[in-house]
């Protein structure tokens, strides 16, 4: 700890919102309690070791771009590998797998050559693309779906093609019904500032002329023994931090407002005074908690929101068993395009995207499913196997096989998200020292959520 503070923060939730939140809170100088209703910390932050495999159940790299994950990765003492070079991805389309393009930064086309020789786009589907940057700026600041965005502004087939297979698998919803200014900001900038995308790029260019040669944009990247060593090195940091105090399988059942603070309840009977709560959570176990301290307005709002459930089925194989996969695949995986190949999401040759993922001889694959409650286990290795069947011919049994099911915790940032999020904090003036965080409000990422909980703790220790 460093200096001395009268704060006693609750963080509730043990993912990595929480684990971040708690830990800068110790390092404000606080007191800290963080509960977890589940039997582990980590959250989406689970990494198996199965039979030689390294298995990330749920997300399985850092996004470039946003620095806040791998700063505290790096404070942590946690060396970050990148992903493999190789192609910058495919997509399923009419049952044939076509590479993305190079240079599509968050669905902006900054490479022209590659755009003009993909297979991915059709001649019509490219020229519709080219007259992007004559088509006028929309006026104000209202909210938009990424479909409406990306068919207004690239046309249909790109959409299809593209934003809605890459949005779907990121998100795990609808891009008919996604808000663009909280997944895709960017986009929106880009048309107000420059008037376009394309235009965007050329006064990107300009600007880069400009200034001396940076050094080249990062890439994917992730811990070498799988990104649970993040949440490990963090709870293990915690853990002998005087004044800190992790409690697994444990809820906050009542929190009152009192004199300068608040009194939790929590279900093994402990009664806590704090001086704030950070609430990291999903956004149904979150209201829980507003309900019970009276903040009923924006409780409702969060229960108003919606969630979707996603599993990850990793498949391990024998190398030999399997066809000539860099014939068949251009990539380190693929997006699917077409609804009506089922549930499955994306898949990915997790081996090819980092070292060490495999034992010798061997290779990973991990496939996105969205699922629902109540599906078996078994049910979405069918539905997996039957993808890698189809589409890479792998007709092989699997040597390692592990599924992990992510039920009712992945938000749907719909058209308005970030209005209701404001409303929200408006309504949770009445009740200082209460913040929400992670990803239910504040962004999908890692590094978002890391964010967020650093924001957290600033409002409440200051």
């Amino acid at each position: 700890m460093t200096s001395e503070s009268a704060h006693h923060v609750l963080v509730v939730g043990g993912g990595i919102t929480g684990l971040a939140a708690s830990y800068r809170a110790s390092q404000a100088g606080a007191r800290v309690t963080l509960v977890e209703a589940g039997p582990r910390l980590g959250g989406k932050l689970l990494t198996a070791q199965v039979d030689g495999f390294v298995v990330d159940a749920g997300p399985e790299s850092l996004a470039p771009g946003k620095p806040h994950a791998a700063k505290l990765a790096a404070e942590l003492g946690i060396a970050l590998a990148p992903a493999a070079v190789g192609a910058p991805g495919a997509v399923l389309v009419k049952g044939q797998l076509r590479t993305m393009p190079d240079g599509l930064g968050g669905f902006i086309p900054r490479k022209v050559r590659p755009l003009a020789t993909t297979r991915l786009f059709s001649p019509a589907g490219k020229a519709r693309m080219a007259v992007e940057s004559l088509l006028p700026a929309r006026k104000g600041d209202a909210d938009e779906s990424l479909r409406s965005f990306t068919s207004r502004r690239l046309g249909r087939q790109a959409y299809q093609r593209l934003v809605e297979p890459v949005a779907t698998g990121i998100f795990c919803g609808d891009p008919a019904r996604l808000s663009l200014l909280a997944t895709m900001p960017h986009l929106r900038a880009a048309e107000q500032q420059h008037g376009g995308l394309l235009r965007a790029v050329l006064a990107e260019r300009k600007a880069a002329a400009r200034k001396p040669a940076g050094p080249p944009r990062p890439g994917l990247s992730a811990p070498a023994q799988g990104m649970g060593a993040l949440s490990a090195a963090l709870v293990e940091r915690l853990e002998r931090t005087p004044g800190v105090d992790l409690r697994v399988s444990t809820r906050v059942t009542q929190l009152e407002q009192v004199d300068g603070g608040y009194r939790a309840t929590l279900s093994d009977g402990t009664l806590l005074g704090v001086t704030g709560v950070v609430l990291a959570v999903p956004t149904a176990p979150a209201a829980e908690v507003l309900e019970s301290v009276g903040a009923s307005a924006p409780a409702a709002t969060l229960r108003a929101m919606p969630v979707d459930s996603v599993a990850t089925v990793s498949l391990g194989y024998l190398a030999e068993a399997l066809p000539h996969l860099d014939g068949l695949l251009p990539a380190h995986g693929y997006l699917l395009s077409e609804p009506g190949r089922g549930r499955v999401l994306s898949v990915t040759r997790s081996s090819a995207k980092y070292a060490g993922r495999a034992p010798a001889g061997h290779e990973l694959f991990r496939v996105s499913v969205r699922t629902q409650d109540g599906i078996a286990d078994e049910e979405l290795v069918g539905q997996a196997r039957a993808e890698l069947r189809r589409t890479l011919r792998i007709e092989a049994a699997p040597v390692v096989q592990h599924v992990r099911q992510w039920t009712q915790v992945m938000p749907q940032y719909e058209v308005g998200h970030l209005q209701r999020v404001a409303e929200i904090e408006a309504q949770l003036a009445t009740f200082p020292g209460i913040r929400l965080a992670g990803s239910g409000t504040h962004g999908l990422g890692l590094a978002d959520c890391v964010a967020s909980a650093e924001r957290a703790v600033t409002a409440i220790c200051g």
